[in-house]
């Protein structure tokens, strides 16, 4: 008489382990003789159906070499396991290093505030693209791989003007949530004479001066009172993309 057992592996994030890696093989080691390479179903388990009892068959300790693909970054990791008699489930508790991020975005004001966002990974000169979303103030992402990163955020505001914003950082918590401040901005212009009364219903028209031109994007309204307030504005020194080049914002003009 043989004694089977069933042994299944799956792969995972350490911070949710109801989520299963769908793109990974496993190599099987069992007592250092290489067993084979299986594949998760469409459930997301590898399994070994009616292998012998590891711990009867001396066929322990278990060796388990994952390799797989998340969000176009390649990730390989292993985990040792002692079976000790039945074993039903084998957890790759040597997981992937993948964080659920959260991000926060505000404008200078600190009001939050839209944006495209796109999250490039970087390893050793290659650049991978593992996000693009579009965030209302506030995004979560999951199965986001650890390590270095370039981090760009589009702002397109109500004027029609593109506002730019980048900024590196290194993920290395499980669910770490981050804050980031675009160069989007307010403006208030006085309306007053020259005595310094206030003036109302003036006509105000704002022009953005960006690498050494001046920039009509028809930012116009009439003042209220002695001033009118212009909204979703690029700030100074922000960064604002015109037929797909960069130029630099260097001032506001009326």
């Amino acid at each position: 008489m043989f004694y089977m057992t069933n042994i299944h592996i799956y792969a995972y994030p350490e911070y949710n382990e109801s989520i299963k890696l769908m793109k990974f093989s496993f190599e099987v080691f069992a007592n250092q003789i290489f067993v084979g390479t299986i594949f998760p179903d469409e459930r997301g388990d590898a399994s070994l159906d009616e292998f012998p009892m590891p711990s009867l068959y001396n066929l322990t300790p278990f060796r388990i070499d994952a390799s797989g693909n998340v969000r176009g970054v390649d990730m390989r990791s292993n985990v040792t396991v002692d079976l000790a008699g039945i074993q039903e489930y084998i957890l790759n508790r040597d997981t992937q290093k993948l964080s659920e991020l959260t991000m926060n975005i505000y404008d200078t004001h600190n009001r939050r505030t839209s944006a495209d966002v796109e999250m490039i990974y970087v390893s050793e000169g290659n650049y991978i693209v593992v996000l693009k979303e579009k965030i209302e103030g506030v995004g979560t992402f999951d199965t986001i791989p650890q390590g270095s990163c370039i981090i760009k955020f589009r702002h397109f505001s109500s004027w029609g003007i593109v506002v730019e914003d980048s900024f590196d950082q290194n993920i290395s918590e499980l669910v770490p949530e981050l804050s980031f401040v675009l160069s989007v901005s307010e403006y208030t212009v006085l309306t007053r004479n020259l005595i310094n009364d206030p003036l109302d219903d003036v006509f105000v028209k704002l022009y953005i001066i960006a690498g050494g031109n001046v920039m009509d994007f028809n930012i116009i309204g009439i003042s209220s009172g002695d001033s009118i307030l212009f909204d979703d504005m690029p700030a100074e020194n922000a960064m604002i993309i015109i037929n797909n080049t960069r130029a630099q914002v260097e001032k506001h003009s009326g």
